[in-house]
């Protein structure tokens, strides 16, 4: 796997394997429309002279999420292929509601607007197949609503032989020329130079019912192993808004781009990203003078845990702070080997400055810090007050 052109090793470690890509960029776009576009705009533009189309990937979280970034491809003109993945048309929840909508003597525009509504929005408590099918059901109403922009009147015979062409025409035969669409599950275990991450929102990433602290672990280790599968470049989006059955929902950015960012200023300030995680301050911007200073945060004289080194403690902090920050390092190291994840994957150095700053006491407190969630403090929340008062007494 490869982070920002390193191989990293199960164990954390990295060794060189090609020359460094390009640091990995992220994007917010309006809604889920203009995201796909964006994605199609920039799969292009990467589609230089003797380049291949297959040197590109889109991946993402869900199945459901597939259809509209389809329609980008065909609307630009550019070949794709969905891999291991079941067709949108051939899913039983699809098959049922296309049966019914031929079968109902009402209009087409009624029919789906009573689809629409029996759309569950972000039912987090669902399981995997059933938000699934949700999502299913969502992407066959938007692309209805797609078909009904174009038709009129819109009937369901017709609907269903438009669906057809959007979704099975145009994608080449297996062995062709094309940009791979899939979700992150299937991309385990390969590689493309370019790729493009899309829907990196809090729902989809981690997805909406993870809510234990075992399926939360499992979405970073996804997220993780989905960011790794590009060789030279990295692209991520998301949408502020995305529409569900009848309404569109605000919608926020991953939890997890916060530490993939922090990765993205370590790669543009020529520091290894890994190294980051482990103990290295990176600065948010290159230097732009050759003066800087070298001198090193004084040393707490009662300061436990590994030996200091110069430059290792943020400038937020003062010295009597470093004992506690050393403390939560420590116990993050322990953490992010036992998910097989770098340690900035569980928490950055900015976000352990800021709790050894301000020394929370209670759960509520922690969500106060910056780079702490819900879902953060509901996983690491106990463990992380118990190293703060440990510290503290000692």
């Amino acid at each position: 796997m490869l982070v920002g052109g390193r191989g990293v090793d199960h164990d954390g470690t990295q060794s060189a394997t090609r020359p460094d890509g390009g640091v990995p960029s992220v994007r917010e776009l309006p809604d889920e429309r203009a995201e796909a576009a964006a994605i199609a705009r920039a799969a292009r533009d990467r589609h230089g002279p003797g380049a291949r189309w297959s040197n590109q990937a889109v991946l993402v979280r869900t199945n459901a999420q597939l259809p509209i970034i389809e329609e980008a491809m065909k609307s630009a003109g550019i070949p794709f292929r969905v891999r291991g993945a079941t067709p949108l048309l051939d899913q039983p929840e699809v098959k049922a509601a296309l049966g019914d909508l031929r079968r109902t003597p009402r209009p087409f525009s009624d029919a789906i607007h009573d689809l629409a509504l029996s759309v569950v929005v972000d039912d987090e408590s669902e399981s995997d197949r059933a938000a699934e099918r949700r999502a299913n059901l969502d992407a066959l109403v938007q692309m209805a609503r797609d078909y009904m922009a174009i038709e009129s009147p819109p009937t369901a015979n017709g609907f269903f032989l438009w669906l057809t062409a959007t979704t099975r025409a145009d994608q080449p035969d297996p062995n062709g020329e094309a940009i791979e669409l899939l979700t992150f599950h299937a991309a385990k275990g390969l590689e493309w130079p370019i790729v493009h991450l899309a829907g990196i929102e809090q729902g989809y990433v981690p997805i909406g019912h993870a809510k234990t602290p075992g399926a939360w672990a499992e979405e970073r280790r996804l997220f993780y192993v989905a960011a790794t599968r590009a060789e030279r470049e990295l692209l991520c989006t998301w949408a502020k808004s995305r529409t569900f059955g009848e309404r569109a929902i605000p919608r926020d950015r991953s939890e997890f781009l916060d530490t993939y960012a922090q990765a993205c200023e370590a790669l543009e300030a020529g520091v290894d990203p890994i190294a980051v995680g482990n103990g290295a301050t990176a600065p948010s911007r290159p230097s732009t003078t050759n003066t800087r200073s070298s001198k090193p945060k004084p040393k707490s004289s009662n300061a436990k845990g590994p030996r200091q080194r110069p430059g290792k403690y943020p400038d937020s902090l003062e010295a009597a702070d470093h004992p506690l920050f050393d403390a939560l390092r420590s116990w993050r190291s322990e953490r992010s080997k036992s998910a097989d994840v770098p340690a900035f994957v569980v928490c950055n150095d900015h976000t352990l400055a800021e709790i050894a700053r301000l020394k929370p006491t209670t759960p509520v407190e922690l969500l106060t810090v910056n780079g702490m969630g819900e879902i953060k403090v509901s996983k690491f929340g106990d463990e992380i007050l118990s190293v703060i008062s440990e510290t503290i007494d000692s």
